[in-house]
């Protein structure tokens, strides 16, 4: 898995509001920022020419800010492992167009650094704070870059196991049973 820093994940009026409802959960939280990761899959390594053509795709947007907090805490908001977001969808689609058929697919998170007066945020200020930044039916939050690698795991399905439960009600002398 390779990966490519992006542009800014948010504008400034959206990062100032989105600082200000982090604020009043979280009031310690003192700056924060964010940009787009893009992470990939290749079937082998990338050509000079084809890393040219791939860094062009994806710079898009505005340009991150420089000053990242490296005290800061991240935060990475990527596509819940085992599903393909649509953007991937489109994005690999158009890198293959492009000439670029030894990648397998692209995917893009969104960092977030957050700094506060503490050290670090404690699992109730976590909690807060996560659902502002993403969507738990279709993102997931990990801690490290290296945590991208789940995107691109794949597990064989297994079969689905039915067990019944045998459900008596009073009114009746045969119980019914449901299949879950």
């Amino acid at each position: 898995m390779l990966r490519f820093r992006g542009g800014s994940a948010l504008s400034s009026f959206r990062l100032k509001k989105l600082a200000d409802e982090i604020k009043i959960l979280v009031p310690q939280v003192s700056h924060i920022s964010a940009e787009y990761w893009h992470f990939f899959s290749e079937a082998r390594g990338l050509e000079e020419k084809e890393t040219t053509i791939l860094e062009k795709l994806l710079t898009y947007g505005a340009a991150a800010q420089k000053n990242t907090i490296s005290c800061s805490e991240l935060l990475l908001v990527l596509p819940r492992p085992g599903t393909i977001s649509i953007w991937s969808s489109k994005a690999t689609d158009i890198a293959s167009q492009c000439g670029l058929g030894t990648i397998g697919r692209l995917e893009r998170g969104v960092a977030f650094y957050i700094q506060s007066s503490a050290e670090k945020l404690s699992v109730e200020e976590r909690t807060l704070l996560l659902p502002l930044i993403h969507d738990r039916m279709t993102e997931a939050v990990f801690e490290s870059f290296s945590d991208a690698e789940n995107l691109f795991r794949y597990v064989d399905p297994v079969p689905l196991s039915l067990s019944l439960i045998h459900i008596s009600e009073p009114t009746r002398r045969t119980p019914i049973s449901y299949a879950v």
